[in-house]
Protein backbone atom coordinates (compact mmCIF):
# COMPACT_ATOMS: atom_id res chain seq x y z
CA UNK A 1 0.00 0.00 0.00
CA UNK A 2 2.86 2.41 0.84
CA UNK A 3 4.39 1.76 -2.59
CA UNK A 4 1.06 2.53 -4.31
CA UNK A 5 0.74 5.83 -2.41
CA UNK A 6 4.35 6.72 -3.22
CA UNK A 7 3.82 6.03 -6.94
CA UNK A 8 0.62 8.11 -6.90
CA UNK A 9 2.43 11.09 -5.36
CA UNK A 10 5.26 10.80 -7.89
CA UNK A 11 2.78 10.76 -10.78
CA UNK A 12 0.93 13.80 -9.41
CA UNK A 13 4.23 15.68 -8.97
CA UNK A 14 5.27 14.82 -12.52
CA UNK A 15 2.06 16.47 -13.81
CA UNK A 16 3.18 19.79 -12.31
CA UNK A 17 6.64 19.68 -13.89
CA UNK A 18 7.55 20.93 -17.33
CA UNK A 19 8.44 23.76 -19.66
CA UNK A 20 6.14 26.66 -20.43
CA UNK A 21 6.11 29.52 -22.93
CA UNK A 22 3.86 32.56 -23.07
CA UNK A 23 3.24 36.15 -23.95
CA UNK A 24 1.21 39.12 -22.89
CA UNK A 25 0.39 42.79 -23.20
CA UNK A 26 0.50 45.44 -20.54
CA UNK A 27 1.55 48.88 -19.39
CA UNK A 28 4.95 50.23 -18.28
CA UNK A 29 5.01 53.16 -15.87
CA UNK A 30 8.38 54.88 -15.33
CA UNK A 31 7.22 56.49 -12.08
CA UNK A 32 9.44 59.56 -11.81
CA UNK A 33 10.89 59.86 -15.33
CA UNK A 34 8.96 63.10 -15.90
CA UNK A 35 9.46 64.71 -12.47
CA UNK A 36 10.74 68.25 -12.89
CA UNK A 37 10.13 68.23 -16.65
CA UNK A 38 8.76 71.43 -18.16
CA UNK A 39 7.70 69.53 -21.29
CA UNK A 40 3.95 69.19 -21.80
CA UNK A 41 4.64 66.06 -23.85
CA UNK A 42 6.33 64.10 -21.09
CA UNK A 43 4.54 60.83 -20.37
CA UNK A 44 6.29 58.04 -18.48
CA UNK A 45 3.63 55.43 -19.31
CA UNK A 46 3.45 53.25 -22.41
CA UNK A 47 2.13 49.92 -23.70
CA UNK A 48 4.42 46.88 -23.67
CA UNK A 49 4.64 43.45 -25.24
CA UNK A 50 6.08 40.60 -23.21
CA UNK A 51 7.40 37.14 -24.01
CA UNK A 52 8.34 34.69 -21.25
CA UNK A 53 9.30 31.08 -20.72
CA UNK A 54 10.43 28.87 -17.92
CA UNK A 55 10.54 25.52 -16.22
CA UNK A 56 8.17 24.55 -13.39
CA UNK A 57 9.87 22.06 -11.04
CA UNK A 58 6.78 21.31 -8.93
CA UNK A 59 3.50 22.97 -8.01
CA UNK A 60 5.33 25.53 -5.81
CA UNK A 61 8.49 26.56 -7.69
CA UNK A 62 9.61 27.62 -11.18
CA UNK A 63 12.38 29.58 -12.86
CA UNK A 64 11.52 32.04 -15.59
CA UNK A 65 13.06 34.36 -18.15
CA UNK A 66 11.30 37.19 -19.97
CA UNK A 67 11.76 39.89 -22.60
CA UNK A 68 9.71 43.11 -22.48
CA UNK A 69 9.61 45.64 -25.30
CA UNK A 70 7.88 49.01 -24.83
CA UNK A 71 6.32 51.07 -27.61
CA UNK A 72 7.98 54.42 -28.38
CA UNK A 73 6.99 57.14 -25.95
CA UNK A 74 7.87 60.67 -24.95
CA UNK A 75 10.04 61.44 -21.90
CA UNK A 76 11.45 64.97 -21.37
CA UNK A 77 10.78 65.96 -25.04
CA UNK A 78 12.68 62.94 -26.35
CA UNK A 79 11.54 59.81 -28.15
CA UNK A 80 12.24 56.89 -25.84
CA UNK A 81 12.35 53.11 -26.31
CA UNK A 82 12.78 50.57 -23.49
CA UNK A 83 13.71 46.90 -23.58
CA UNK A 84 14.06 44.69 -20.49
CA UNK A 85 15.43 41.16 -20.09
CA UNK A 86 14.86 39.39 -16.77
CA UNK A 87 15.56 36.12 -14.98
CA UNK A 88 13.61 35.20 -11.86
CA UNK A 89 12.67 32.54 -9.36
CA UNK A 90 8.90 32.07 -9.00
CA UNK A 91 7.20 30.90 -5.81
CA UNK A 92 3.69 29.53 -6.43
CA UNK A 93 0.85 29.21 -3.90
CA UNK A 94 -2.02 27.06 -5.26
CA UNK A 95 -5.37 28.23 -3.85
CA UNK A 96 -7.54 25.65 -5.65
CA UNK A 97 -6.97 23.18 -8.48
CA UNK A 98 -7.32 26.04 -10.99
CA UNK A 99 -6.28 29.26 -9.19
CA UNK A 100 -2.82 30.19 -7.90
CA UNK A 101 -0.98 33.22 -6.57
CA UNK A 102 2.71 33.71 -7.31
CA UNK A 103 5.62 35.91 -6.32
CA UNK A 104 8.75 36.57 -8.37
CA UNK A 105 12.21 37.86 -7.52
CA UNK A 106 15.24 38.14 -9.73
CA UNK A 107 17.56 40.26 -11.81
CA UNK A 108 16.98 42.47 -14.85
CA UNK A 109 18.93 44.29 -17.53
CA UNK A 110 17.20 47.28 -19.13
CA UNK A 111 18.23 49.26 -22.18
CA UNK A 112 16.77 52.73 -22.67
CA UNK A 113 17.33 54.47 -26.02
CA UNK A 114 16.62 58.22 -26.11
CA UNK A 115 16.63 60.41 -29.20
CA UNK A 116 16.07 64.11 -28.49
CA UNK A 117 16.02 65.22 -32.13
CA UNK A 118 18.21 66.57 -34.88
CA UNK A 119 20.56 68.72 -32.79
CA UNK A 120 21.14 66.32 -29.89
CA UNK A 121 23.04 63.06 -29.86
CA UNK A 122 21.02 59.91 -29.23
CA UNK A 123 21.80 58.28 -25.91
CA UNK A 124 21.65 54.68 -24.76
CA UNK A 125 21.55 53.80 -21.07
CA UNK A 126 21.85 50.32 -19.63
CA UNK A 127 20.70 49.40 -16.12
CA UNK A 128 21.13 46.22 -14.14
CA UNK A 129 19.25 45.60 -10.94
CA UNK A 130 16.70 43.77 -8.88
CA UNK A 131 13.12 43.05 -9.84
CA UNK A 132 10.16 41.67 -7.91
CA UNK A 133 6.57 40.90 -8.76
CA UNK A 134 3.25 39.45 -7.67
CA UNK A 135 0.47 37.87 -9.67
CA UNK A 136 -2.34 35.43 -10.05
CA UNK A 137 -3.05 32.69 -12.55
CA UNK A 138 -5.97 30.55 -13.65
CA UNK A 139 -5.60 27.19 -15.40
CA UNK A 140 -8.12 27.08 -18.25
CA UNK A 141 -7.12 23.46 -18.88
CA UNK A 142 -4.06 21.26 -18.31
CA UNK A 143 -1.95 23.18 -20.84
CA UNK A 144 -3.29 26.77 -21.02
CA UNK A 145 -2.95 29.31 -18.17
CA UNK A 146 -4.01 32.96 -17.93
CA UNK A 147 -1.87 35.36 -15.86
CA UNK A 148 -2.28 38.83 -14.40
CA UNK A 149 0.89 40.25 -12.85
CA UNK A 150 2.60 43.34 -11.50
CA UNK A 151 6.40 43.74 -11.54
CA UNK A 152 8.77 46.42 -10.28
CA UNK A 153 12.23 47.05 -11.73
CA UNK A 154 14.36 48.98 -9.24
CA UNK A 155 16.35 52.01 -10.43
CA UNK A 156 16.06 51.99 -14.25
CA UNK A 157 18.27 54.69 -15.85
CA UNK A 158 16.21 57.14 -17.97
CA UNK A 159 19.17 59.52 -18.61
CA UNK A 160 17.62 62.47 -16.75
CA UNK A 161 17.04 60.33 -13.65
CA UNK A 162 16.94 56.80 -12.32
CA UNK A 163 13.48 55.61 -11.37
CA UNK A 164 11.59 52.54 -10.23
CA UNK A 165 9.57 51.20 -13.15
CA UNK A 166 6.34 49.22 -12.79
CA UNK A 167 4.80 46.87 -15.34
CA UNK A 168 1.28 45.44 -15.18
CA UNK A 169 0.49 42.75 -17.75
CA UNK A 170 -2.12 40.21 -18.77
CA UNK A 171 -0.94 37.10 -20.57
CA UNK A 172 -1.32 33.47 -21.56
CA UNK A 173 1.09 30.57 -21.06
CA UNK A 174 1.22 27.17 -22.77
CA UNK A 175 2.60 24.29 -20.65
CA UNK A 176 4.25 21.09 -21.83
CA UNK A 177 3.31 18.76 -18.97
Amino acid sequence: MGIALSLGCTAAGAQDRGWYLGGGLGRLDAKNACDGSTSAGCDGSVGIGKGFGGYQFNRNFAIEGALLIAAEFEVVSATTRVGIVEASAVGILPLTERFSLFGKAGLYRAQVDINAGLFFAAQRRTSNGLMAGLGGSVDFNRRLTGRLEWQRYHDVDFVARRTDTDVVSLGLAYHWR
